[in-house]
Order: C-alpha cells, then structure tokens, then sequence
C-alpha cells in the first residue's frame, strides 16, 4: 500500500490549487493532505497559507470562505508536524483571527511542543471561552511542569468546564488533588453543569477506568 499512497498524495499535491481552486476544493485537498500525514505536503500547505495571507495584507480581510480554509491548513499540518508546520502554527498564535489562534493553539498542544509554553502561557493571561479552553487542554496534552502556575491560576475560575479542563491538564502533570477533583465531578452528573461527561472524557484520556466505566453506565 506504500507505493500506493506515495502515488495518491502526488495526484493530490498536483491537484492543490489555492489560487485557482474552489475554497469548498481546496478545504477537501487540505483534509486529505492533513489525513496523509505525509511530510512532503507541508511545502504545498505553507504556500497556500503564505498565499493567503498576503492576500489578507492587500484585502485587510479574507472572505468567510477562505477563513476557513486558513484554519483547515493549521489543522492539517498539526497532524504532519515537522519544524516547518510548527514553525507556522507557532507564528498563527499572534494572528489577530481569534479562530485561527484556536486552532494553532490546538496543533500545537497535539504536536506536544514543549517550546510553545511561554507563549501559551502569555496568551492564557487575556484568554477566555473557546481560546483559553483550547488552552488549558494543549498545556495537559504537552505535559511540561511550567504550566502549573497558570493552571493554578486559571481553576478559579467560575466557568465549570474550564475547572474539568484545568483539572485535567493538572492531572496530566501528577497532581493527585486534581485527579480527585476529576472523579468528583462524575458524581453528582448530570447536575445543572453537565459536566460529567467532559469529566469522563478526560478521565479516559488520562488511562482511568472510573472515566470508562461512567460513560458506560450513561449509555445504557
């Protein structure tokens, strides 16, 4: 099958168009590409981010559309990795598209780039909803004890999803408080918060079988 796929991410890299393409094409080129996981589509999905950003600094702003396709291109060389892609991603994180800063956010803490900390860190400071959620999740996912301060900071934090996720990436780190935390969250699910679930799905991610067998017991 190796041959195979070789041949069928050339077919694809040849067929990639950022300039000429559809965007609905082009967004299924770069799906494809990201799923390949091949490194050699880096070189085409950095040309078409590059592209698209200039095409930002003549237009001051990309349509919907092509918004999109910017996000779809760190997403897909989250899954490649390589120093280029994380190259890119760590640049996005000062973009001023708060969507496109998620997504860098979230290839980077896939990718487990411990480098990015600092600057994850500095954006948690102003960071609220979806971003500092993203947040939160790629500082557990990467593992690296300077998180912990920023962590400790953000579980007051009244949004309760967030505190699941704080718990999570401090659980990830070894805190055992928080690990309690995490199942104590299990117990009183439902509740007003429905946060149970989210519990059970970090629980699982973190190799504890109460997270399991909670999400079990909710689909019988």
């Amino acid at each position: 099958g190796n041959m195979k796929d070789k041949k069928s991410v050339d077919a694809l890299i040849l067929a990639f168009d950022i300039k000429r393409g559809d965007p609905r094409e082009s967004a299924a080129y770069i799906d494809a590409l990201g799923v390949s996981g091949d490194p050699r589509a880096v070189a085409p999905l950095a040309t078409a981010w590059d592209y698209l950003r200039s095409m930002i600094l003549q237009m001051g702003e990309l349509p919907g559309h092509l918004q999109v396709v910017r996000w779809k291109i760190l997403e897909a060389l989250s899954r490649i990795g390589g120093d280029q892609a994380v190259r890119i991603l760590s640049e996005a994180l000062n973009e001023s598209d708060l969507r496109v800063v998620e997504e860098a956010v979230r290839g980077l803490g896939r990718l487990q780039v411990r480098n990015s900390v600092p600057a994850l860190q500095q954006l948690a400071s102003g960071a609220t909803g979806n971003l500092l959620q993203a947040i939160i999740e790629a500082l557990g996912d990467i593992g690296d004890k300077r998180a912990v301060s920023t962590l400790e900071q953000a579980i007051s934090n009244p949004d309760k999803y967030i505190e699941v996720q704080v718990s999570y990436a401090l659980a990830k780190l070894g805190r055992k408080e928080a690990l309690e935390r995490l199942n104590g969250f299990l117990k009183g699910d439902p509740g007003e918060d429905k946060v149970g679930l989210l519990a059970a799905y970090y629980l699982v991610k973190l190799d504890k079988t109460s997270g399991l067998e909670h999400l079990e017991a909710m689909m019988k």
